[in-house]
């Protein structure tokens, strides 16, 4: 069974560190890029052509509510993750609007995130 192909973007080096951490406790999951900015996670949408994208909502030069619209326009297969700090009906609208496939508070990333990743391998 191929590994899911993990593209992360997040701009803060402690939070970073911590997703990278959660997961390569998967063995199904392979970290193929990591972005820090919008253009980066732009680019390696289009060059690694990730399975799923674990983005920060608010990453520098190019939000990822914009990425988001961008990335599902062009990779339409491409499962995205915003990872927020926001969490109310209406963030979670705003991001499904631009084409976030799932919504994950920062604060119960730690529980979730890879719960939350394997329901997006199966959508």
């Amino acid at each position: 069974m191929a590994k899911t192909k993990v593209l992360i973007a997040e701009d803060y080096t402690g939070l970073l560190k911590i997703i990278q951490a959660l997961v390569t406790k998967d063995p199904n999951l392979e970290i193929v890029g990591v972005a820090r900015t919008g253009p980066e996670v732009m680019n390696g949408a289009a060059a690694l052509k990730p399975d799923v994208i674990l983005m920060d909502h608010s990453l520098p030069g190019i939000s990822g509510l914009e990425c988001a619209r961008n990335i599902k326009h062009a990779h339409a297969k491409t499962k995205i993750l915003l990872l927020t700090t926001q969490d109310s009906p209406e963030w979670r609208s705003l991001a499904s609007e631009h084409g976030a496939d799932e919504c994950l508070p920062k604060d119960s990333m730690v529980s979730k995130l890879l719960p939350t990743i394997r329901s997006l391998e199966r959508k």
